[in-house]
């Protein structure tokens, strides 16, 4: 089921069978996002807010999953 974030980070798998491959690609994706960007940080205050606000999410996201995995008996969620 692809759900996209509503902080429009982005667009992921999210089920609870394939958690650990969700829990992987956004891994993934979060390490591309910081080297992408990396060499813009020292001049743009921006960017590091948006990557600060960015991993917050992500660890919220991360913890919300892990109940969700205990708490769903159907096999899927949604956020």
């Amino acid at each position: 089921m692809y759900i996209l974030y509503t902080g429009g980070y982005w667009l992921d798998v999210v089920t609870v069978k394939h958690s650990y491959i969700s829990f992987t690609l956004k891994s993934t994706f979060l390490s591309l996002y910081s080297l992408m960007h990396l060499h813009f940080m020292i001049n743009s205050p921006q960017l590091i807010l948006n990557t600060i606000l960015y991993t917050i999410l992500y660890l919220m996201k991360m913890l919300k999953m892990r109940w969700l995995r205990v708490l769903t008996s159907n096999g899927i969620t949604t956020y």
